[in-house]
């Protein structure tokens, strides 16, 4: 699988309110940076999603994606809700090792 393969999976995954396949990008030992804090291990960032996925799907249009290796760069939206996430993925034997994430909250 390639880096934009697995990342396109997180991104329809999360489009369609799916977090065990959300989920399965991760490698067991994956850290997620963002939102003021660093969270270590695919328990904790399942809450993340689990949180995020609550109210049903996450409408996720995606703005732009770029990708070189192993690293994948996301820009996107929900529209009324996050004007601007971005997001930045290390993806390591088809799983998600490392991501960072930055949004703008509509309003």
């Amino acid at each position: 699988m390639s880096t934009q393969s697995v990342i396109e999976h997180h991104v329809q995954a999360l489009a369609e309110g799916d977090l065990e396949a959300t989920m399965a990008d991760y490698a067991e030992d994956c850290v997620f940076i963002g939102n003021g804090r660093v969270l270590e291990g695919k328990d904790a960032v399942r809450q993340v999603f689990a949180g995020a996925l609550a109210n049903g799907p996450f409408r996720v249009s995606l703005k732009d994606a770029l990708y070189h290796g192993n690293t994948g760069f996301i820009t996107w939206e929900v529209p009324g809700v996050i004007t601007l996430g971005t997001d930045t993925f290390v993806v390591e034997n088809d799983r998600i090792v490392v991501q960072t994430n930055a949004v703008v909250m509509a309003g």
